[in-house]
């Protein structure tokens, strides 16, 4: 996944945190709801919170009632990460004289992802268009609250099949038919998720997580093992769910400069990846994430597959 890091945020909006103070001798208070983004904004600066950056996991949002954002929180130089601890994000229409939503509580999700981990939040987007995710709160070791936010495009429809979408039906790379992918999995060892076909997958009566990415070009601050963690996840239930891999590109030594894409990514429209998609035994998608994803968050959403 590319790294999003838009620190146009806060800018196109009129709501610019730059030159916060580094002490702060009074108690903070608490950032204000039920109003306007830039009120809650002129709070952190009065706290004297410390701007940090949010490094964006997705490139766009959909749509949606409880719609999903992921990012990471780094200090302006990327040099320091921080983790878990208390974050809460608001978040308005950019342009929108509106009072913000939230606070909404962002989650950190760090299972099985290593210094990858990502917070994760739910939001209410109810049109297209830039909306600005302000986050704030106490990450772990930090000694006073912190503030960095950004800007996500919001969009009805993704170029590809996404949630409430039925899945794209085609052949992918197996142990026993590569189908001109080479290699079929770059991971090493390949995983264990490329037993059947999609496309067999998709027509035996069971509900299926599919997965295109290429562990070996997953490099960015934000892009983490998911291939690793879905395959953790799958033995829990492959008595019940099929787990299926493809790789982005058709040969993983040139594919970059050449843009050799595989079948897969293709036929699925594919624009950011890793890509994992949760689909019910009618082959409706429930379900995408692009980007990072941990443990947790695959057994919860893979679990209300067979619920």
């Amino acid at each position: 996944m590319r790294e999003m890091d838009r620190r146009t945020f806060l800018v196109t909006g009129g709501l610019a945190l730059a030159g916060l103070a580094t002490a702060c001798k009074k108690k903070p208070v608490a950032l204000p709801t039920g109003v306007r983004l830039e009120k809650v904004v002129a709070a952190a600066k009065k706290n004297k919170d410390l701007e940090i950056t949010q490094v964006q996991a997705v490139d766009k949002i959909l749509v949606r009632p409880q719609s999903r954002i992921a990012f990471a929180l780094t200090n302006s130089s990327y040099t320091k990460r921080y983790t878990g601890g208390t974050v809460r994000v608001w978040y308005a229409p950019i342009g929108s004289t509106e009072a913000a939503r939230g606070p909404v509580v962002a989650s950190y999700h760090d299972e099985g992802l290593g210094d990858k981990g990502v917070y994760v939040a739910r939001l209410d987007i109810d049109r297209a268009g830039n909306w600005n995710v302000l986050a704030a709160g106490t990450p772990d070791g930090a000694t006073r609250e912190v503030t960095g936010g950004a800007a996500y495009p919001a969009v009805e429809h993704l170029l590809g099949p996404g949630p409430g979408a039925k899945a794209v039906s085609v052949p992918t790379p197996t142990v026993d038919n590569h189908r001109g992918v080479n290699p079929y999995c770059t991971r090493t060892p390949p995983c264990s998720m490329h037993a059947i076909s999609l496309d067999v997958a998709l027509a035996n009566g069971r509900p299926t997580v599919f997965v295109i990415g290429t562990p070996r070009f997953c490099q960015s601050r934000v892009c983490g093992p998911v291939v690793d963690v879905i395959q953790q996840v799958s033995g829990a239930f492959a008595d019940r769910v099929n787990f299926i891999h493809a790789e982005v590109f058709k040969n993983d030594t040139d594919a970059p400069a050449n843009n050799g894409y595989a079948p897969a990514p293709i036929a699925w429209k594919l624009d950011g990846e890793p890509a994992t998609y949760w689909i019910k035994a009618d082959n409706t998608i429930t379900e995408q994430i692009v980007g990072p994803t941990d443990l947790a968050e695959v057994r919860a959403l893979t679990q209300a597959l067979v619920s």
